[in-house]
């Protein structure tokens, strides 16, 4: 995977950020609107759970584009 995008998830204005970031990564990888409306809000709602389980948790955003596969991935850490 490559790492497109890093965001520390400390208050509801990160949650914002984060799926701002969500929503123009899948506009970037050409998906429809409502494709990336469903990207930004799982990445959002597990964001907020991480939020409320530890303090600080990062969530990273980015692609693979292998020849077999190409996804957008999301990891909360």
């Amino acid at each position: 995977m490559e790492e497109l995008v890093k965001v520390t998830l400390d208050n509801e204005m990160d949650l914002i950020v984060a799926h701002k970031r969500a929503m123009k990564l899948a506009e970037m990888a050409g998906l429809s609107l409502a494709s990336q409306t469903t990207f930004a809000t799982a990445v959002s709602e597990v964001a907020r759970y991480a939020m409320e389980q530890v303090p600080g948790p990062m969530l990273t955003l980015g692609a693979d584009s292998s020849l077999r596969n190409q996804s957008l991935t999301a990891v909360v850490e």
